[in-house]
């Protein structure tokens, strides 16, 4: 019988053998982001505190191996395109509009041409990498209904909401100091909080 090898973005997850191995990863480094939204620091930084808390999510530990995978890698691709979109305001706010739209593309293209994945799974991280600020922003959308509509149609929305929540729950505490959701349903994106 043979033997089925997983896909995997790099089985080496070590920061700074990413960084070594993929241009995209060490110009993470390079991209401010505004402190209101992201306190935490720069593009580096912020994706390697996703990447570590999605580890430690119980719904992340009970997936099998190959989405674990799927949306490790989205996790990692999910702010690829803030270097090509971010402009400092010139009240100096940090925004990086366009950033997810133009990011799918680009974890695409990163899929299909420096590490080559079935396309199924290229196309689920490009949709994850897509949609990623949809959590958190939604409300904001002139259709919110419309929005999650056409995003429950592209992308698996269960594993949207694992690589969001920690990401959703920072965002709202670093702008207020609350929990961006409530508690009854942070606990169920969220087992243990």
């Amino acid at each position: 019988m043979k033997e089925v090898t997983m896909w995997q973005l790099s089985e080496n997850k070590n920061w700074s053998h990413l960084e070594h191995t993929f241009e995209w990863v060490r110009v993470m480094q390079e991209v401010p982001q505004d402190a209101r939204h992201h306190a935490e620091g720069n593009v580096a930084v912020h994706t390697q505190m996703v990447l570590a808390a999605l580890q430690q999510l119980p719904g992340y530990r009970q997936l099998p191996a190959a989405d674990q995978e799927l949306l490790w890698a989205a996790a990692l691709l999910h702010d690829v395109e803030k270097y090509s979109t971010t402009v400092i305001e010139p009240d100096g706010r940090i925004t990086s509009a366009g950033h997810a739209r133009k990011g799918e593309a680009r974890a695409r293209q990163i899929l299909y041409r420096d590490v080559p994945a079935p396309f199924l799974v290229r196309e689920q991280i490009a949709k994850l990498v897509r949609y990623h600020g949809l959590p958190l922003w939604i409300f904001e959308k002139p259709d919110p209904q419309k929005a999650l509509i056409t995003a429950s149609l592209e992308v698996n929305t269960q594993l949207l909401a694992l690589l969001a929540a920690r990401r959703c729950a920072w965002a709202q505490l670093c702008r207020s100091g609350r929990p961006a959701l409530p508690a009854g349903l942070l606990r169920r994106v969220v087992p243990g909080k």
